[in-house]
């Protein structure tokens, strides 16, 4: 009998999601705004894109409206670099 690779035990870190490990990219985006000194009104009409939105990559490919400044402020605080989240927003604009 084959052993279920659920019933294994693991760590409770290995059992961590990318959700859990770093802040949701939502609050990343809200920050970002935040940081760039927009007025609540702006930043309270950009968060409403992201009702509804249940991964973080979907959200991340809602940002697709940041201006260059906060594309690069976003792309430092999830770790990634400009390139990087530039090649994300012209993939995801293509299924978008």
């Amino acid at each position: 009998m084959s052993e279920n690779p659920d019933s294994r035990s693991y760590p409770d870190s290995a059992r961590l999601s990318l959700q859990d490990s770093r802040p949701s990219i939502v609050q990343d985006i809200r920050s970002v705004l935040e940081n760039k000194g927009l007025n609540e009104c702006y930043i309270a009409e950009k968060m409403e894109l992201f009702e509804g939105v249940e991964t973080n990559l979907k959200a991340l490919a809602k940002s697709r409206f940041l201006d260059l400044e906060g594309r690069m402020m976003l792309a430092k605080r999830i770790n990634v670099n400009i390139k990087q989240l530039e090649g994300f927003y012209e993939v995801s604009s293509l299924y978008s």
